[in-house]
């Protein structure tokens, strides 16, 4: 019985070792996402047992603890279940001071991580396309892992009749993450061609004449332009929004020298799954949600969707929509 647990522990990292060679094999992935959830079980089941060891320490006896702690297991992934099948909408106004032309408006969807394979397949898709039409964009922006690890899912279930049902006055950008790089960053490129999204690598494109896009390439692309390199193609008589993957501290400080008026950023998931949440604090300064620094908006999104077992536990997937206001 032991031999088997610890079996079953070992279970996940070793498929997510091999997880790139087997990708196309949907019981391969039943196999991958059933031994993440069963890892999620020994962990906080781990957890909580150990607290009941040093509560009996002291004296204290828990009455049919095993139970207790079995059922407590279950209402905690119940609820990392709900966070990740339940979207939040966040919202956020921008008013900004204009130096040319009329004020006007923009209503902005943005989103990121939604990890589109077997995982995410056509039918969350739908969910996901539905609920970013309800907020009525003017542009959709997704801050890279549309993909999870391969395009074949995509093509199989024919996900891209779905995102050409995506509506936006202006058009819907992303950008590459570090996934698409996994998926075949080509593949991907010519996948999402045949979907009204526009990638943008290292270009920057101006929308309507209101605001600039500027758009990363990922950080996986080492040879890729520095904030400022990119930003010389850029309209300076209008905003920038700069639309990038990962939140790395050095990327987000040259965002904000070189006066960005929003940069959105996804990639850490909020950590998805507590302790993880503490790994990524550690590492991104800008781990997740708003904040301004200098005349700089920065949002990091926790994603729509997610890597690895249907929960988020201390996260919750979802959308921003932001209304960004011009004023003359």
């Amino acid at each position: 019985m032991i031999m088997l647990f610890i079996v079953a522990v070992l279970l996940f990292p070793t498929l997510m070792f091999i997880r790139e060679e087997m990708h196309a094999n949907k019981f391969f992935h039943i196999l991958y996402t059933a031994s993440s959830i069963w890892l999620a079980i020994t962990l906080y089941l781990s957890v909580l047992l150990i607290l009941v060891l040093i509560l009996k320490l002291f004296g204290l006896i828990i009455p049919h603890s095993y139970a207790l702690c079995c059922a407590i297991v279950a209402i905690i992934l119940i609820s990392g279940y709900i966070n990740f099948t339940t979207p939040a909408i966040r919202e956020f106004k921008i008013e900004l001071s204009g130096k040319s032309g009329q004020g006007h408006s923009l209503r902005i969807v943005a989103a990121s991580d939604i990890h589109l394979g077997y995982g995410i397949n056509k039918a969350r898709l739908e969910k996901y396309v539905s609920l970013i039409n309800s907020q009525n964009p003017d542009l959709i922006l997704i801050s890279g892992d549309l993909v999870d690890s391969s395009v074949e899912p995509l093509y199989e279930s024919k996900m891209e009749e779905e995102l050409r049902q995506l509506k936006a006055k202006y058009g819907i950008y992303m950008v590459p993450g570090n996934h698409e790089y996994i998926s075949g960053i080509e593949k991907c490129g010519e996948f999402i061609r045949h979907t009204p999204i526009v990638m943008l690598r290292d270009s920057v494109i101006t929308i309507g004449g209101k605001v600039n896009i500027a758009g990363r390439d990922d950080r996986s692309n080492r040879n890729r332009k520095t904030v400022r390199e990119l930003l010389t193609a850029a309209d300076s008589t209008l905003p920038v929004i700069i639309l990038d993957h990962q939140p790395a501290d050095k990327e987000v400080e040259d965002a904000v020298k070189q006066k960005a008026t929003l940069a959105l950023y996804g990639h850490t998931h909020k950590g998805q799954i507590w302790p993880f949440s503490l790994l990524t604090r550690a590492i991104y300064t800008h781990n997740y949600g708003y904040r301004k620094i200098g005349k700089t908006h920065i949002y990091v999104s926790s994603g729509l969707g997610l890597w690895g077992p249907p929960l988020r536990i201390g996260s919750r997937s979802e959308i921003a929509v932001i209304d960004f206001t011009l004023r003359n």
